[in-house]
């Protein structure tokens, strides 16, 4: 459960900044697209591990 806490918290962080980036007076396009590439790059990861932990969970096919 703590993985989750820790995905959905940085997930949620970068949000946050990205939001505060694109909404201040002078918009920071840099950090805003940095931020978004780390999202991005973090939603592949999670797609990755979940491939990874179903390919653990599945039998192994049997060679004949």
């Amino acid at each position: 459960m703590v993985l989750f806490f820790m995905i959905f918290t940085s997930v949620g962080a970068l949000g946050w900044l990205l939001y505060s980036f694109l909404s201040a007076a002078t918009p920071n396009y840099l950090l805003a697209f940095i931020s978004l590439a780390l999202i991005v790059l973090s939603c592949f990861i999670v797609y990755e591990a979940m491939q990874a932990f179903t390919q653990m969970r599945r039998p192994a096919k049997e060679s004949t």
